[in-house]
């Protein structure tokens, strides 16, 4: 929490007691946060103008998911009518979850029917992709249908995860260029250098 120092400058006190005056805190998400911070239109605007391609690009690849959802689930009901499959074999399904946390994307995953009305996750692992061997307790033409879909599946992660990461960087850098460059000093702090 902030605390008013002698003077006029503010003093921020981290978890550990740590205290950093007049700063602001390097993750933060907002950009401008240093007290001290000019910022530049241009870059505001270009860091808006990603932001708002990026909601529109979530929007689409939303979209895309849900419909994918809906055409697997099909399947995988179309499958079941089978005489061979029967209705009760299915186990396999698809959801689109809204994010967990705020400031998060929707999330794509896979589950296994253990009895009506209870499901069980199936971990990805770290990659965009579920491998092969996720889907082992999969019946075959389940499987088969699910590693269809994986490639779209997979592709949508990706951009999701490479939009992250790009907005992760631009928050670091908004943090760290707030503060601007001290032209005055050398390495050593030396004056004139």
């Amino acid at each position: 929490m902030p605390e008013q120092a002698s003077g006029t400058s503010t003093r921020q006190v981290t978890s550990g007691g740590a205290g950093h005056p007049d700063k602001r805190w390097a993750g933060s998400r907002k950009s401008g946060t240093a007290a001290t911070a000019d910022v530049d239109p241009a870059a505001a605007a270009a860091v808006a103008a990603v932001a708002r391609w990026f909601a529109h690009e979530r929007a689409q690849l939303r979209a895309v998911a849900e419909t994918l959802e809906i055409v697997v689930m099909e399947h995988l009901r179309h499958a079941r009518q089978q005489p061979a499959v029967g209705p009760g074999a299915a186990r396999l399904g698809l959801r689109i979850r809204a994010p967990r946390r705020v400031g998060r994307t929707f999330i794509i995953e896979w589950f296994l029917v253990q009895r009506p009305g209870r499901t069980h996750y199936i971990p990805r692992g770290g990659g965009d992709r579920y491998p092969r061997a996720a889907f082992a307790a999969a019946l075959p033409w389940e499987r088969g249908i699910t590693l269809a879909a994986e490639q779209t599946l997979g592709r949508i992660r990706r951009r999701l995860r490479l939009m992250k990461d790009i907005e992760q960087r631009v928050a670091a850098f908004e943090a760290l260029a707030a503060y601007g460059v001290d032209t005055q000093s050398g390495p050593a702090g030396e004056a004139g250098a």
